[in-house]
């Protein structure tokens, strides 16, 4: 039996592309929220990314946007109003990862996977390189704009939590800016050298403007210019992400100018070599000074 529909607190629509919207809504417990994407192909259909039940108004939105055709799960954890978007379109199509094909199964019918999107100049959805959950990334251009999405897990900046709810976030490494988890990196990543190679690679995206998961808000390269509805700000630019093959957070920098505005790979830790020259240097200053003695 589907979830019936079910609508818990959400913002607004946000309107960040023609060719792409989100919204951020609550989930039924805790202090974590989660995002949806959806994109619409040029021919008018609509691809939801991690489908959230939301209230009539806004659901007529989006029908009047575009005709409702695939609702892709990134992972086998996003299916809380999957089963009830399936019995609202019958005719949608769910596309749900290999990994995450038992699970999806027991809430819908899963209809295959991304074979099925048809080919479409504005809007591509590829599989994340090393992760092994069924992650995908989205990429939407319009307008000499574009903006990624990443539905699932492999990538979150949470805002802090308050109370023992924050903590626990804090050490499963959600909270803070765009990072793979610590949780995830555990549990989601297969290949850490092709994680960061792929996201480096999205990271050079021709005109990025936005970039947002399925738990933070958006990061904009400039806050002030938006397609549609306002979104929350970040102090992020677009361009910044990272991959988890470190543990510390300085960020070294790359862009496809050279430049270092903007941060995607972890550096290695070196507290270790810190330390080491300290000692060091405290051991030359003893020797010097016991040979002036």
């Amino acid at each position: 039996m589907p979830r019936p529909w079910t609508v818990l607190p959400h913002q607004p629509i946000e309107k960040l592309q023609e060719n792409l919207w989100t919204v951020e809504a609550s989930l039924p417990q805790g202090p974590l929220r989660r995002r949806m994407g959806i994109a619409r192909l040029g021919d008018g259909q609509l691809v939801f990314l991690n489908a959230i039940a939301l209230d009539e108004a806004s659901m007529k939105q989006i029908e009047a946007w575009g005709k409702p055709a695939f609702a892709l799960t990134a992972n086998g954890f996003h299916r809380l109003d999957l089963g009830s978007y399936k019995v609202r379109y019958p005719g949608l199509r769910v596309l749900a990862a290999p990994a995450a094909r038992k699970r999806i199964g027991q809430i819908a019918t899963v209809d295959g996977w991304l074979e099925l999107l048809p080919a479409d100049p504005g809007v591509s959805i590829e599989e994340v390189a090393g992760a092994k959950m069924g992650d995908v990334a989205c990429t939407a251009h319009a307008a000499r704009r574009s903006s990624l999405c990443f539905p699932g897990d492999v990538l979150m900046n949470v805002a802090p939590v308050r109370g023992f709810p924050g903590l626990l976030l804090h050490l499963l490494g959600f909270i803070g800016e765009l990072r793979v988890p610590r949780l995830i990196r555990w549990i989601g990543v297969r290949d850490r050298k092709a994680l960061k190679a792929h996201l480096l690679r999205l990271a050079d995206t021709p005109g990025l403007q936005h970039v947002f998961t399925c738990h933070g808000p958006v990061i904009s390269a400039d806050p002030s210019v938006r397609y549609g509805a306002p979104h929350r700000p970040s102090n992020q630019t677009a361009t910044r992400a990272l991959a988890s093959s470190g543990r510390r957070r300085s960020w070294s920098a790359r862009t496809a100018s050279g430049s270092t505005d903007c941060a995607l790979v972890r550096a290695p830790r070196r507290k270790p070599e810190r330390r080491r020259n300290r000692a060091r240097g405290r051991g030359a200053r003893r020797r010097e000074a016991a040979t002036r003695a």
